[in-house]
């Protein structure tokens, strides 16, 4: 995986570990989204769980892509703040979150929201909770139907066993949604298990989501009376799905906006993207030879691959992880040697959705130069709900 690095020696006074975001390779990444997908930026709803930055959302937006999706609400409340007019929350609402939700629809009046619903069960909670802004003459948000089409994690299963008691299953989902006020608006189809490395094996994968979800959505249809819109695919199969002549419907990746070494190093189809956001550490110790330990830990970085996957070192392609806590990360193999105590090293994170939470802001590397910050604005859980309108 080929990518440029912005110098070292400009990052002397920079206190590590440090997330940075190269702007440039952003640009090209989003450009790359939608060259994917014939130029029509309305072929996309991008998942802000991977940036979760106010400042690259508001980039997204100028570039034409009308449609955004989320996962919590304080990302619903960044893209609002961002100028996205479209928000799906692909996260099922329970507890207060339907309150909450409620009073975002109503701050941005003019923003089109809409969530997931995969359960008979959440219906009345939704409406319930909506009850004050239907009085005050404002419009319910639209659902999707959250559909499992084989992760196994959230959504209405409707393929398998026993097809036609599913079928009537989703249909009478999508009748109650209807009877309780709410426009159905389409089918959520998230197909996180289509991850092979083999772009043909996941065209294969692809292909079978596409054909049961096209099945399903015709059933629906014939039985509603209901044109719905379809929303599919995290970032691996997005790249088969875009070739799959799917014409109608959006796809909805996020990581490749940033990118990482965990797709980059496993997704040969993935080349016309690059690491938008990198590492910077320091050498803290020479515990002896052959050994330096990084100022890189599980808390400047996701710990979720394996550990020894969880960043790549560009400069040290030799370099293995054999350690890591929470403020240490440590390596040996060829070149640690020649490394000076101090000494700035770059890593491009493994999973870098996760690594970006870590993180309160990302310095930014412009036109060959330190230029800002950004805050990583909808990275909590929380924000002051009660002071909402």
């Amino acid at each position: 995986m080929e990518a440029a690095f912005p110098p070292l020696s400009a990052f002397k006074e920079i206190p590590s570990p440090a997330l940075v975001f190269l702007s440039e390779r952003i640009d090209s990444n989003i450009k790359e989204l939608i060259r994917m997908v014939g130029g029509n930026p309305r072929r996309l709803r991008l998942h802000c769980k991977t940036h979760k930055c106010s400042e690259i959302a508001k980039r997204v937006v100028r570039a034409g892509i009308d449609q955004h999706k989320c996962a919590t609400l304080v990302e619903a409340l960044m893209l609002a703040r961002s100028g996205a007019k479209d928000i799906l929350l692909s996260y099922p609402l329970v507890g207060p979150n339907s309150g909450i939700f409620a009073k975002l629809c109503k701050a941005f009046g003019d923003v089109r929201f809409s969530f997931l619903i995969d359960n008979v069960e959440a219906i009345e909670p939704a409406r319930l909770a909506f009850e004050n802004n239907l009085m005050e003459g404002l419009p319910n948000p639209a659902i999707w139907l959250d559909i499992d089409v084989g992760m196994g994690r959230t959504g209405i299963g409707v393929f398998g066993a026993d097809q036609q008691y599913r079928l009537q299953k989703v249909g009478e989902l999508a009748k109650a949604v209807v009877m309780a006020g709410f426009p159905l608006r389409g089918l959520h189809f998230y197909d996180g298990q289509v991850n092979m490395p083999s772009p043909e094996d996941r065209k294969v994968a692809g292909h079978q989501v596409r054909e049961n979800g096209q099945n399903l959505r015709s059933f629906l249809e014939k039985t509603s009376g209901i044109p719905l819109e379809v929303v599919v695919g995290g970032s691996p199969s997005f790249m088969a799905h875009a070739f799959l002549g799917w014409e109608d419907a959006v796809f909805s990746p996020g990581t490749l906006v940033l990118h990482d070494c965990g797709y980059g190093g496993n997704y040969p189809d993935m080349a016309g993207f690059h690491p938008a956001a990198l590492l910077f550490a320091r050498v803290i110790s020479k515990p002896f030879p052959g050994r330096i330990t990084l100022d890189l830990g599980y808390k400047a970085v996701s710990a979720d691959p394996s550990m020894h996957k969880r960043a790549s070192f560009p400069d040290l392609p030799g370099a293995r992880i054999v350690m890591q806590s929470e403020e240490h990360l440590v390596l040996e193999g060829p070149g640690v040697e020649n490394l000076e105590l101090g000494q700035g090293v770059w890593a491009i994170p493994y999973h870098v959705c996760p690594t970006v939470a870590l993180h309160d802001y990302a310095i930014i590397w412009e036109i060959g130069q330190l230029t800002k910050y950004w805050e990583i604005d909808a990275r909590t859980r929380y924000a002051p709900w009660d002071q909402m309108p």
